[in-house]
């Protein structure tokens, strides 16, 4: 098995919070496109800080529901790995560019492919609504911390930490999406 596909959406343990918690912290994908939402926003307005993780975890939620309810979308796995390798680029051309509109639309559709991907697999949790609150909520946490990592970045590296994360992301991303051919 390849070893993007390890941290990929496969499948649940347990179905409870606590399960639900750990899947972002160890999926790859999940996590460096949560701490990707979180530099952004730190790279943009002020008011970007709340609002851009706001509108991810409320898509995500949207998502989630139309998993769970079988409504198919497609290439949702395939959207999974654009996330990575987007945003990652998004962080070192957010400043550069007037991208504020693109930013949010482009974090809602992933928001809701995050969701989507988690509710396709609630149905066979045997918590899922716990589940799913337990993924959301370590969602916050890992904007939270790509927050701090865009602040401590611009204040103690001049914003090179954010840039050599992003190259990081995208070169994953660019791996994970190889997985598909």
């Amino acid at each position: 098995m390849d070893i993007c596909m390890l941290f990929f959406h496969s499948s649940i343990s347990a179905g409870d919070f606590n399960s639900g918690f750990i899947h972002p912290l160890t999926g790859l994908d999940h996590l460096m496109a949560m701490l990707s939402i979180g530099i952004i926003s730190t790279l943009m307005k002020k008011y970007d800080i709340y609002w851009l993780p706001a509108f991810f975890v409320t898509s995500m939620l949207v998502g989630g529901i139309l998993g769970y309810f079988q409504v198919p979308i497609y290439f949702t796995e395939q959207m999974i790995a654009l996330s990575v390798i987007i945003l990652g680029t998004c962080i070192l051309i957010v400043r550069q560019f007037n991208m504020i509109n693109i930013i949010y639309t482009i974090t809602i559709l992933f928001g809701i492919a995050y969701g989507y991907a988690h509710g396709i697999e609630m149905p066979f949790a045997a918590k899922p609504i716990s589940y799913f609150m337990g993924s959301l909520s370590a969602t916050i946490l890992i904007h939270i911390s790509g927050i701090l990592i865009g602040y401590g970045s611009e204040k103690w590296s001049g914003g090179y930490i954010a840039k050599a994360a992003a190259f990081i992301f995208i070169v994953y991303g660019i791996k994970l999406g190889f997985s598909f051919i």
